[in-house]
């Protein structure tokens, strides 16, 4: 007899309920791992941010470059960009130039600054997204800018990339655009989405708040003809550096000096020339003195000062007879030639000359006095 054979067995399918389970489980997963990476690097945007708002409370006025740099850095890494340029305006022909470019590689930002490479690329207003940017003050953000005939990829064509997504942010100061910062991400790279653009706006606000403060700092120590130090922010450091002075027991040295004949420059020649011969002789005083140490300054009219740290009145000599030699080889061009000047310096040292700011002043005016009654074009002191 046949034995009669077993069916075979089939397997049981999951009870829907179980599905239902399993799939809602995946879904939760799979949105958690998104909120998880989303808070991630939303951390890491506030973390960069963070460190951004230190660096700029840290900063001097003057450091302008160290802020640059660090913005398009911060910026790179906030949203992990391929790459950032950071494009500076030139004013005297109204372009932008790729002043600082970064990339970031193999998970990690390259320190080197790409922007040699870059010299020559200029964009106009209207030039690329960048140049877009100048005319209309806003931000502009391309998920693809393959499709975009805007994007002007001769920057990527040097450095051997092929962008996907760009971001260009500008900075206004005082209403006018002095930087643009330009983000990419390459192909296969996401695009940029709403957070990273709320991530850059931070970072950028931050650093033009800080230019703009910056440039006003400027303005308000700078005398705005001949740019350089204005009498009121050289009394300032006048003062300080009598009580310097006075507590390490060190000299230092003031120069008082004006443009010999300086009303018949101006009534001869009229007073845009006048006014050249001060910016000329303002550029003499800043290469003949040591950066960040001496301070020249407008006094008033075509009368200037310099303030010599830890110099003697033998090395203030030197440096006055510098000056003036620098300014007998020179001139100032016009359209109908070359005007000539000349200069007479009274210089006074302290302590021996005085030891206020007011007696220290007295003395290199009564030098300056003797040099004029020496027949002008020279150099006196009292003692």
């Amino acid at each position: 007899m046949k034995q009669k054979t077993k069916p075979a067995q089939q397997k049981r399918k999951p009870h829907r309920s179980v599905l239902k389970k399993t799939t809602a489980h995946r879904v939760a997963n799979y949105e958690l791992k998104k909120v998880r990476k989303q808070l991630k690097r939303k951390n890491r945007g506030f973390i960069i941010i963070r460190d951004l708002a230190d660096l700029l409370r840290g900063l001097e006025p003057s450091q302008n470059e160290i802020l640059d740099v660090m913005m398009i850095r911060f910026a790179i890494e906030a949203v992990a960009a391929d790459r950032g340029s950071l494009l500076a305006m030139d004013k005297s022909k109204n372009k932008l130039y790729y002043k600082y470019t970064f990339t970031y590689r193999d998970g990690r930002l390259d320190l080197t600054s790409y922007s040699d490479k870059l010299i020559g690329i200029e964009y106009g207003p209207g030039e690329s997204l960048a140049g877009i940017c100048i005319d209309t003050k806003e931000i502009i953000t391309v998920d693809d800018v393959q499709k975009d005939t805007r994007y002007q990829p001769r920057a990527d064509r040097i450095l051997k990339v092929k962008a996907r997504s760009v971001v260009c942010i500008p900075l206004t100061v005082q209403g006018d655009v002095v930087n643009v910062v330009e983000l990419v991400r390459n192909a296969g790279g996401p695009p940029f989405d709403d957070e990273d653009i709320e991530t850059l706006k931070i970072i950028t606000n931050f650093a033009a708040t800080t230019m703009e403060n910056s440039k006003l700092f400027v303005w308000a120590i700078t005398d705005s003809l001949t740019k350089i130090s204005n009498i009121h922010y050289f009394m300032k450091q006048f003062e300080s550096e009598v009580k310097r002075s006075k507590r390490y027991n060190t000299n230092f040295s003031l120069l008082v000096l004006d443009v010999d004949n300086f009303k018949t420059v101006n009534d001869t020649y009229g007073h845009q020339v006048g006014d050249q011969v001060l910016q000329h002789l303002s550029n003499i005083l800043v290469t003949s003195t040591r950066d960040d140490i001496d301070i020249p300054a407008r006094y008033g009219g075509d009368e200037f000062v310099v303030m010599l740290p830890s110099t003697s009145k033998t090395d203030a000599k030197f440096v006055a007879q510098k000056i003036m030699n620098e300014v007998r080889a020179g001139g100032v061009t016009t359209d109908t030639g070359t005007v000539q000047y000349s200069v007479s310096i009274g210089i006074s040292t302290f302590p021996e000359d005085g030891e206020t700011t007011t007696t220290l002043f007295e003395a290199g005016d009564k030098a300056l006095y003797k040099s004029k009654n020496a027949g002008k074009n020279t150099l006196s002191t009292l003692t």
